[in-house]
C-alpha cells in the first residue's frame, strides 16, 4: 500500500487478493509503471463475442475496466447484431471466464458505450487529467486478431498525427494501422492513464486509424440504454 498503484510489486498482490476476495479490497488501478506491463494491462482487458445459434462464438472487439465508470467499449461494436443471439464479455487472464453482457449505453454519434454486465474486474484503468494534442506519445491496447486463450493483446507505441471534430466528438488519428477487432479497447498517455477509445480501424472512411477521445465518455454515460 506504501508503494502505491503505479508500482509492479504493489500491483501484483493487490490482483492476487482481488482474485482470492474481490470483498478485500477495490480493483486496483493499473498507471505509471504497472501500465507498461502487458500482464497487468490483461487484467483490465476484456474481449466481446457474439454466439450464434450454433453456439459458435465470433471476436466482436475489445472492452475495458475504467475505474469510477464501469467497462467502457466502442459504442460501434454493437451496431449490427445479426444472426447474434448472446452477447459475453471474456477476461483477458485467468482463469478466462465468461460474463453475460446485458446492455449497452447508445448514442449514434458517439462511438463510446458503458457496457452492462455482472462482470467484475481484478485491476482498472483511470482517465487522465489532461487533453490530447497532435504529436503526443499513446499506446494503444486492444485485441485486433482474437482467436483463441492463447492470443495476446497488441500493446502499441505511436503518436497522435491528427486530430479532428467529427459529429461534436473529437478524434486522434495515430501513426500505425488499426485493425477492427481493436475496437473499444484503451488508448493511454505516457502516464498510463486513459484518453481515448480506439474507434475507427484502418477501413474507415472519415477519420481511419483513429480513437475518440476519453472527453466524449460523459455523454456515453448519460446515454439511453439499450438492452440485449
Amino acid at each position: 500500500m506504501v508503494r502505491g498503484d503505479g508500482d509492479k510489486v504493489h500491483m501484483k498482490y493487490a490482483i492476487d487478493a482481488r482474485r482470492l476476495d474481490q470483498g478485500i479490497l477495490p480493483a486496483p488501478v493499473v498507471c505509471f509503471d504497472s501500465a507498461t506491463a502487458i500482464g497487468f494491462l490483461k487484467e483490465t482487458l476484456w474481449v466481446i463475442l457474439g454466439y450464434d445459434d450454433a453456439n459458435i462464438c465470433y471476436p466482436m472487439g475489445t472492452a475495458f475496466s475504467l475505474k469510477g465508470t464501469g467497462i467502457v467499449s466502442a459504442r460501434h461494436v454493437f451496431d449490427d447484431l445479426d444472426g447474434f443471439c448472446k452477447l459475453t464479455l471474456m477476461r483477458a487472464s485467468p482463469p478466462y471466464d465468461e460474463f453475460k453482457i446485458d446492455s449497452y449505453t447508445r448514442i449514434p454519434n458517439v462511438d463510446i458505450t458503458v457496457v452492462g454486465s455482472l462482470a467484475s474486474s481484478h485491476a482498472s484503468l483511470k482517465i487522465a487529467d489532461g487533453k490530447c494534442a497532435s504529436g503526443d506519445s499513446v499506446v494503444l491496447v486492444g485485441f485486433p486478431n482474437w482467436h483463441s486463450l492463447g492470443d495476446e493483446p497488441a500493446q502499441l507505441d505511436t503518436n497522435i498525427n491528427q486530430m479532428k471534430a467529427v459529429s461534436g466528438s473529437t478524434y486522434a488519428a495515430v501513426n500505425l494501422t488499426v485493425l477492427s477487432g481493436a475496437s473499444g479497447g484503451s488508448v493511454l498517455n505516457s502516464n498510463g492513464e486513459v484518453i481515448g477509445v480506439i474507434a475507427n480501424s484502418k477501413d474507415h472512411n472519415v477519420m481511419p486509424n483513429a480513437f475518440i477521445t476519453i472527453q466524449s465518455l460523459d455523454a456515453a454515460k448519460s446515454a439511453p440504454i439499450v438492452a440485449l
